[in-house]
């Protein structure tokens, strides 16, 4: 049984991206999210074979206090950058699962959370660093986990954000763009999928891209060379031309950028991602 049963079944219930914990409705752990059913509409029997079939996945918030933090409207008292990457597994039992979990937490050098919010959705919680891994080394390392426990594992690798400002709204646009957005993707990124989600969106009512401009881009030298580069189609050479800077300086420039936000503006996503938040949030 899925939501969509759920539904049909219980047309007030809805689909939520955090729980709050409201003694009025029952909330039932997702892949996507929590399914709300108001208990008035529910009989005492159907909210325990409700939570029977789907399982309350036991969180320890005192272990894991990202936990709070991201569903439940809690504060949390982590400061800096950090980033949530979504993992959803095709199984939700496989042999030597704890070492394939020791081995998620021996690739993340500066992991601060990893928990499970069902038996095949997993969220890792992890520090900002200069060694951090870019969503194409994550796709290698995965899709080798894969291979070595007979896995199959689909990622959304979020963006960095200040654990003071916006982050829970953030994760949670983040966590609505991994579930609805068709992508063969292994491992997705807002890079990767902002064209295909965007394009339905209201873009300037975007918390997570206002948030990436401020991060990425506001008082960056390239809010000025993204658009010519955009121009351009990402041409180095007709770029410089157009902005009388030499070619390895603009190079230059970019690798910088790329090291300081993870975005390869040489990749067409990257660069079109750029090139959005300029469009809709400069001098906003």
């Amino acid at each position: 049984m899925n939501y969509k049963e759920i539904k049909s079944l219980y047309p007030s219930s809805s689909l939520q991206t955090t729980n709050s914990n409201s003694t009025d409705n029952l909330f039932i752990p997702v892949e996507a999210g929590f399914i709300q059913i108001p208990k008035k509409d529910l009989t005492q029997r159907e909210e325990d074979l409700l939570t029977l079939i789907f399982g309350k996945q036991a969180i320890d918030k005192e272990k894991h206090p990202w936990y709070a933090f991201l569903f439940e409207n809690k504060s949390i008292h982590q400061e800096g950058s950090y980033r949530v990457i979504q993992v959803n597994l095709n199984t939700s039992d496989f042999p030597l699962k704890q070492l394939w979990i020791d081995e998620i937490k021996q690739i993340f050098q500066h992991i601060t959370d990893f928990f499970f919010t069902t038996e095949t959705t997993a969220f890792i919680v992890e520090k900002e660093s200069q060694d951090y891994l870019t969503t194409n080394d994550l796709d290698g390392l995965f899709l080798a986990l894969d291979t070595d426990f007979n896995v199959s594992t689909t990622l959304f690798v979020g963006a960095f954000h200040s654990s003071r400002k916006n982050f829970a709204k953030c994760f949670s646009e983040e966590q609505k763009i991994f579930w609805e957005t068709a992508s063969n993707l292994k491992c997705k990124d807002i890079s990767s999928v902002a064209l295909s989600f965007y394009s339905n969106e209201s873009i300037k009512e975007s918390v997570l891209l206002s948030e990436l401009y401020s991060r990425w881009i506001k008082k960056s030298e390239m809010c000025d060379i993204i658009p010519v580069l955009w121009s351009n189609l990402g041409n180095l050479s007709s770029t410089s031309k157009d902005l009388y800077m030499h070619r390895n300086t603009l190079l230059y420039k970019i690798e910088k950028f790329s090291s300081e936000t993870g975005l390869n503006l040489k990749e067409a996503n990257a660069l079109f991602l750029s090139y959005l938040l300029i469009l809709n949030f400069h001098n906003h």
